[in-house]
């Protein structure tokens, strides 16, 4: 994305912005009306509407840092290269993502035990482990999204993707991303 390009940031202003409209409304409505959203489907419904908030916000923030140009004359500093590492090599951005993509698969597979097998979800299902389920999406999120501090790196006063790695080192994250963005949540849903 151009930082030039007014067309493109007033899409991701109103992209962002509905996001965060539309999470915070589902957010505000289970979270007023507890007691009738308190199923484990539910639990997860209001936390897949938690990260996607979440993902609005650090949209809009990434797209406030793009337009401001503040990437291309960074400090070489401890400031500048955290925003280097976190914000241009898209770290949470992906790291969120990511944590979305696999409350999804947690969401249909509760769905299909549910479905299937309702006497092992009411025996196997318990709050204790829908909170570790959902603390294990941020987890597989934030910690695929690691890899993309590596492929970056301060030079000078920018921020870039490090040409410098091996062609067999570009060939592994390529792997990754698509076992853990695509081939593993796909598999899971469509099992589901």
């Amino acid at each position: 994305m151009e930082s030039n390009n007014g067309f493109a940031t007033a899409l991701n202003v109103t992209i962002g912005c509905s996001a965060i409209l539309g999470n915070g409304l589902v957010i505000f409505v289970m979270t007023v009306r507890r007691k009738q959203f308190s199923s484990f489907t539910n639990r997860l419904i209001r936390h897949q509407s938690i990260i996607d908030f979440i993902s609005g916000l650090v949209f809009l923030a990434v797209t406030v840092i793009v337009q401001t140009s503040l990437l291309d004359n960074l400090g070489i500093n401890f400031f500048g290269w955290i925003l280097c590492k976190l914000v241009g090599s898209g770290f949470v951005v992906w790291g969120v993502s990511v944590a979305s993509t696999y409350n999804l698969v947690l969401i249909s597979l509760e769905r299909f035990l549910a479905t299937c097998y309702p006497v092992k979800h009411r025996n196997y299902c318990s709050l204790f482990k829908i909170k570790v389920s959902m603390c294990a999406a941020w987890i597989i999120g934030f910690t695929y999204a690691l890899r993309s501090t590596f492929l970056f790196k301060l030079t000078g006063s920018k921020c870039g993707y490090d040409y410098s790695t091996s062609p067999t080192a570009r060939i592994v994250p390529f792997i990754m991303s698509m076992l853990v963005e695509y081939i593993i949540p796909v598999t899971l849903i469509s099992f589901s």
